[in-house]
């Protein structure tokens, strides 16, 4: 009886990682509803035929609650991982990575839903966890410090982002990590702090910096290029250099243009070029 119970126990496990594994590559596929159904599928058979273990059970949840996040499902999303995190939280001590990993997923997901208070509780949680498992000055809890700052930053709560962001930045240049796109979207969000706070001379030489790197990089980011370049024709506009501001958010729009066509990004520069031919009393540029 014993032996029949304990090959049960190994096919149902087969069953768990085969299904959870094509779930999985379905994501990787893009193929994010493909995925859903295979998490969805499992969650209901191991209500009865699939037996989980709790730590089974919170990995599955996380990564379904990820992939909800994925295709903005986000109600279903905050469910499911915070359920997941009830979870890893009692095993946290033994199992510490995956237990920061559901604090992340959590956080991301208060944020994307406007719940920063949340967001920042969930994230404060998830810096302190990182420094203690990975070293103050981990690209790890640089990660964190970044998700600190920007819970701060929507909550409009300037000081704070600004601090966060600069530990964080210093720890990507001691770890000689300044050509990522994790660092390069840190100098951008670090100059919108200075933007909010009036130091568009501040802004202006960070987004700079966005630039310089987005662009001599071995491996180009022409996403990071173009928020670079919006946002120093924000800040030269802000200073009442005009002629300068022109060129830029013209540099910005025609990038935008040829690798994300006309969206909303797109939309809302025009609207800021808009308002500086106002400003310039060139109400007949044509847009």
């Amino acid at each position: 009886a014993m032996g029949a119970f304990k090959k049960s126990i190994q096919i149902y496990s087969k069953q768990y990682e085969a299904r959870l594994g094509l779930g999985k590559i379905k994501r990787l596929l893009l193929d994010a509803n493909g995925a859903i159904l295979e998490f969805e599928k499992l969650l209901e058979l191991s209500a009865g035929e699939i037996k989980l273990s709790k730590t089974q059970e919170a990995e599955l949840l996380v990564e379904l609650g990820n992939t909800y996040y994925v295709v903005r499902k986000y109600d279903k999303s905050l469910s499911v991982l915070e359920d997941a995190l009830m979870l890893r939280e009692r095993e946290s001590k033994e199992r510490p990575s995956l237990y920061l990993h559901s604090l992340r997923s959590l956080g991301n997901t208060y944020y994307a839903v406007k719940k920063y208070e949340k967001a920042l509780s969930v994230y404060g949680k998830g810096e302190s966890l990182s420094k203690d498992l990975y070293g103050e000055s981990s690209l790890s809890h640089a990660l964190d410090l970044g998700y600190l700052a920007r819970a701060n930053y929507a909550l409009r709560k300037w000081g704070e982002a600004e601090s966060f962001y600069s530990e964080a930045i210093n720890i990507h240049k001691s770890e000689g990590d300044t050509n990522s796109y994790q660092y390069l979207d840190m100098l951008n969000n670090f100059g919108s702090c200075k933007y909010a706070r009036s130091d568009y001379i501040g802004a202006e030489s960070l987004y700079r910096s966005v630039v310089e790197i987005s662009t001599i990089s071995n491996q180009k980011n022409e996403l990071m290029t173009v928020f670079g370049l919006s946002g120093i024709a924000l800040s030269l506009f802000a200073q009442y250099k005009y002629i300068e501001a022109e060129d830029f958010y013209l540099k910005a729009l025609a990038l935008e243009k040829k690798t994300s066509g006309e969206g909303s990004y797109y939309a809302s520069m025009l609207v800021g070029l808009g308002s500086l031919y106002y400003r310039m009393g060139a109400q007949n540029k044509e847009l």
